[in-house]
C-alpha cells in the first residue's frame, strides 16, 4: 500500500492538503468556497486546484458559470486517501481526552478543542504564559511539537465565523461565564 504521509509530503503544500481534506469532508465545492473553509486566500487554492488537476488527485465539474471539485474517485491513491482522512477523524477525539488529562478542563481552563487541518484550536477561558507552556510540554511529551496551535478565548472564537467555519470538528464545553 501506497505510504499517504510521504504522498502528503510531497504534494508539497499545506494548500494542497487542505483542498484534499476539505473535499474528502463535502464534495462538490467551487474554489471560492473551498479557500472560505480552508481559511486561505483565493490565489495558493487557485494554483494548488490546477496542480491537483494535473496530478488527477481532483476533478472538476462545470456548471452555471462556475467548476464544482470533487475528490477523483477513480485515482488509484483515492482508497489510501479516505482511509487515512477517516483515520485522521479519530484524532480530534483522542487529542481531547489526552488534554483534558493534562490542561485542567474542569477547572474551565480547556474548554473546546477545534482540529482544523493544519493546526489546532485551543478554546479557553483565557490566555496565560503558564497555558502556552503547559500545551507545550503536552505537545513534546506526545511527540506532536511541530503541530501549531492556537490559543483562542471562548469568547473571540464565537464571535468569529471564520474559526467556527475551518473544517473539522469541535470538542468540548464551549459555555463562557459573561
Amino acid at each position: 500500500m501506497i505510504d499517504v504521509l510521504s504522498l502528503l509530503n510531497e504534494l508539497g503544500s499545506r494548500s494542497k492538503w487542505l483542498i484534499l481534506y476539505t473535499l474528502y469532508r463535502e464534495a462538490g465545492l467551487t474554489g471560492r468556497k473551498i479557500a472560505k473553509k480552508s481559511g486561505l486566500s483565493w490565489a495558493p487554492i487557485k494554483r494548488a486546484l490546477d496542480q491537483l488537476k494535473e496530478m488527477q488527485l481532483i476533478e472538476g465539474e462545470s456548471g452555471n458559470n462556475r467548476n464544482f471539485f470533487y475528490l477523483n474517485q477513480r485515482h488509484f491513491l483515492y482508497p489510501a486517501l479516505k482511509a487515512f482522512f477517516k483515520e485522521m477523524e479519530q484524532l480530534p477525539t483522542y487529542l481531547f481526552k489526552e488534554m483534558a488529562n493534562e490542561i485542567d478542563v474542569q477547572r474551565g481552563v480547556l474548554l473546546g478543542l477545534k482540529v482544523a487541518p493544519t493546526y489546532l484550536v485551543l478554546i479557553v477561558q483565557e490566555e496565560s504564559p503558564e497555558l502556552h507552556q503547559r500545551l507545550k510540554d503536552f505537545l513534546e511529551k506526545k511527540g506532536l511539537e511541530p503541530l501549531s496551535y492556537k490559543l483562542v478565548p471562548a469568547a473571540e472564537f464565537k464571535r468569529n465565523p471564520r474559526l467556527q467555519e475551518l473544517p473539522g470538528p469541535i470538542l468540548g464545553i464551549l459555555s463562557v461565564k459573561d
